[in-house]
């Protein structure tokens, strides 16, 4: 091989070899500074948890034990609903049990305007329940809202 050659070879090694060891120092030097970054915000929080607490005259030292949080168990069962206290037949507010001529004109109601598919049996059921919550934005239906919704005609009067 010519002199001229090997020259260049050697200058190519010598120079990706001082290029790893600058980078090396370099690399070593952040990890050095990030440790030290570590160990000094570890020191600050180990001050401010046994900082004494200042009560009346005397400093106390007040060290905090918590316990991690439990796990929360989530079911994904639905919410059993309660039946409210006995309904008096077709008696405001119209709720869970209610039952007669209002609840049916409720059905009609929610039949007409919001696509009940349910049958209009005069019975305020679950069902009854679920569509009043998502249409109607409430969990009875008072007598105010019955009658502002005008529900409170016949229902052989509305499908004239």
């Amino acid at each position: 091989m010519k002199r001229e050659n090997i020259v260049k070879i050697v200058c190519i090694t010598g120079g990706l070899l001082g290029v790893g060891i600058i980078t090396h120092q370099l690399l070593k030097s952040k990890r050095e500074d990030a440790e030290e970054q570590k160990q000094a915000v570890a020191a600050v929080l180990k001050k401010e948890i046994l900082k004494p607490k200042q009560t009346g005259f005397k400093p106390t030292m007040q060290v905090v034990k918590t316990k991690p949080p439990a796990p929360e168990k989530k079911s994904n069962a639905p919410k059993p609903k309660t039946l409210p206290k006995k309904p008096v037949a077709d008696e405001f507010p119209l709720q869970l049990g209610s039952k007669g001529k209002n609840v049916e004109r409720l059905q009609v109601y929610l039949l007409r305007n919001y696509g009940w598919a349910g049958i209009v049996t005069g019975v305020y059921d679950e069902k009854v329940q679920e569509r009043v919550e998502k249409y109607l934005k409430v969990e009875t239906v008072t007598e105010s809202l019955f009658n502002a919704l005008d529900m409170n005609e016949s229902i052989k009067n509305q499908s004239n």
